[in-house]
């Protein structure tokens, strides 16, 4: 499993999106790992939960359950309090 929040550095002074996690990304994919970006957290991580998108429906569209969590990774409105408790709720269900 790999799990993304966020995904910027400082580069001459201005935030840049991180090409090091995107390359993680990309070698987890051609592992078959489990790929959770925190798209709400912003930056790499959001264009990650949007491609990772159709991984997670492929890999888990009978469980509707896994389906409505992996959204909610994306929702920038739920708070960092929300986006963990999703979290502990997905990786329960995975667990199942």
């Amino acid at each position: 499993m790999r799990c993304s929040l966020f995904g910027n550095k400082f580069d001459n002074g201005t935030t840049v999106k991180s090409q090091g996690m995107r390359q993680e990304f990309d070698i987890a994919r051609e592992k078959g790992l489990i790929l959770l970006p925190v798209g709400a957290t912003g930056y790499i991580s959001e264009d990650l939960w949007v491609e990772a998108r159709t991984d997670i429906q492929s890999r888990f569209g009978s469980r509707p359950e896994i389906l409505a969590l992996y959204e909610q990774l994306g929702d920038k409105n739920v708070t960092p309090e929300q986006l963990a408790d999703i979290i502990i709720d997905l990786l329960a269900q995975l667990q199942r």
